[in-house]
């Protein structure tokens, strides 16, 4: 444990380790099984992309798999079978663009292409696989089919059709199983059409936004195209809030370049959320909704122009909003826990370009450090920090003890408490990124943790306390899982027993699907005070 990590070890902590000490000794076992998912691959073929379905039982990828520099779309199940491909009939020289999974796990919606570029088509299959459905075909003139969007129930697909030359943005809608197309919007001028759906999946919010267009307004349709509403004007970004109920979004106004303001969903009255701000100043855009609907979290120079700082309003306006960093600048991001009551953010505010991470109560109070006792060269890596499942605590990377070597570190939410979670790292190695599951016991991370520039992932209790247990198998020389300049090419399962990732495991510039599942570790929660 790094000393100036941990400022107060709670007798809450002593306790579960010494468990873990008690329980873990002799009992951290080697993975128990590890599988490919995507089958025989023809030379130089590579899977590019993969998603799990929501209910965890299927495994989607996009792989040039058959034909070298095509790519067709599989779907395997996650606890083995052969794949399936989903994506069949397709003409030649076409290939699979892009895909998305339905709410409901059920169906896979791909757009297609020439040469795998400029889609221009859409279609449905079962994950199961079966026969294609085409949802829509692109009218000439450089199409490009993009945002491929699901109604909260499943039911209908939304997406943009974009022509390039002349240049029209369509937003359209489709039942997921075929059917009539519903024009929701279409724009021109170089308009860009941002969209989302209500949780009820009763209605689609949308603006056209974008230099050169006259009409930024903001707009509520139902999802065949009709009954507009007309909510507000010159609208640059906007979120709903979960529930359903209130629509949040900044504008340009008379007093300043943005304000922030909510609207009931269908329209009523407009509520302004910020304070007066001085001339010029302004409410970025980056703004969030606490889970549970109550309040909105924004990021304004309010108090003095230049200096960024966080505020709570609720989002029906009913009271006042509060600041929560009452000093300082260089806020650069934040993110709210699960539980709707903390905020975790980064910036330099002790010392000018050294990022911190801290944490403030959303009921306002006193701000926590998170990573005390940094060396002063040392910085908390701007997007590699996230709040854990249960709320208790932050995984983050960061050199930490060591200038440009970035370790991997979990710290509860009042920085009481804190350890290092990778093992020893070669003299150049660094944590690349990490997962945390679903039940905020484990942390899966990817590390050159052995040899330099070879990368393997990991997986650690998010307490701490033992070793990292490697979960993927030997890689043959040259092989990486991922490629160090790309995050994230793994992922954790729903049920918590399954690392799914990305490697050239068993041949060197051949990237496979592979699985480790049902691996053994004990957990235990994050500590907490």
């Amino acid at each position: 444990m790094n000393s100036g990590l941990i400022r107060r070890l709670p007798l809450k902590a002593l306790f579960l380790a010494l468990l873990l000490a008690l329980f873990l000794t002799g009992v951290a076992q080697a993975v128990i099984q590890n599988r490919k998912l995507s089958g025989d691959m023809v030379e130089d073929g590579d899977v590019y992309q993969f998603k799990i379905s929501p209910d965890g039982k299927y495994i989607v990828f996009l792989a040039d798999a058959r034909t070298d520099g095509c790519y067709e779309l599989f779907s395997v199940h996650t606890i083995g079978s052969e794949r399936v491909l989903l994506s069949s009939g397709l003409s030649p020289f076409a290939g699979v663009v892009n895909f998305n999974i339905s709410y409901d796990s059920r169906y896979v919606v791909y757009s297609v292409g020439s040469g795998g570029i400029n889609p221009k088509q859409l279609f449905s299959v079962p994950i199961s696989g079966g026969m294609p459905v085409e949802l829509y075909e692109a009218e000439s003139g450089d199409p490009y089919i993009s945002n491929i969007r699901f109604s909260p129930d499943s039911s209908m697909v939304l997406f943009r059709d974009i022509i390039e030359d002349p240049h029209r943005e369509s937003l359209l809608s489709v039942p997921i199983g075929g059917g009539e197309t519903h024009t929701i919007s279409a724009s021109e001028d170089w308009c860009y059409v941002a969209y989302t759906i209500t949780p009820d999946s009763q209605y689609v919010i949308y603006n056209q936004s974008e230099v050169g267009c006259d009409d930024q307004g903001l707009y509520q349709k139902d999802l065949t195209g009709g009954s507009q509403i007309i909510l507000d004007d010159f609208v640059r970004q906007f979120k709903i809030t979960p529930n359903g109920e209130y629509i949040i979004f900044t504008q340009e106004t008379d007093d300043a370049e943005s304000e922030i303001f909510s609207i009931p969903i269908g329209g009523g009255t407009k509520e302004k959320l910020n304070g007066t701000l001085p001339s010029s100043a302004k409410v970025f855009d980056n703004f969030v909704i606490t889970p549970d609907s109550a309040y909105v979290i924004y990021m304004a120079d309010e108090m003095v122009l230049g200096m960024k700082g966080l505020y709570r309003a609720p989002v029906d306006g009913s009271t006042t909003r509060i600041n929560l960093t009452p000093w300082g600048d260089g806020i650069t991001s934040f993110k709210i826990s699960p539980d709707s009551q903390w905020v975790v953010y980064r910036a330099d505010f002790h010392e000018v370009d050294k990022f911190d991470l801290y944490s403030v109560p959303i009921s306002g109070g006193l701000w926590n450090k998170l990573s005390e006792g940094m060396i002063s060269e040392g910085d908390v890596i701007e997007n590699r920090y996230e709040i854990a499942p249960n709320s208790t605590g932050v995984i983050l990377i960061a050199d930490y003890v060591t200038d440009n070597k970035n370790e991997l570190y979990a710290v509860n939410m009042t920085g009481t408490w804190g350890v290092k979670l990778n093992g020893t790292l070669p003299l150049d190695g660094d944590v690349i990124d990490f997962r945390i599951s679903h039940n905020s016991q484990g942390v899966v991370y990817r590390a050159d943790q052995g040899v330099d520039e070879v990368y393997n992932l990991y997986l650690v209790p998010s307490v701490g306390g033992i070793s990292p247990i490697r979960l993927n198998p030997d890689l043959v020389p040259g092989g990486d899982v991922g490629h160090p300049l790309y995050s994230y090419p793994f992922d954790i399962t729903p049920d918590d027993k399954g690392v799914v990732y990305i490697a050239d495991q068993e041949d060197d510039e051949v990237d496979e699907l592979f699985i480790t599942y049902d691996y053994q570790m004990i957990y235990l929660p994050m500590i907490v005070n």
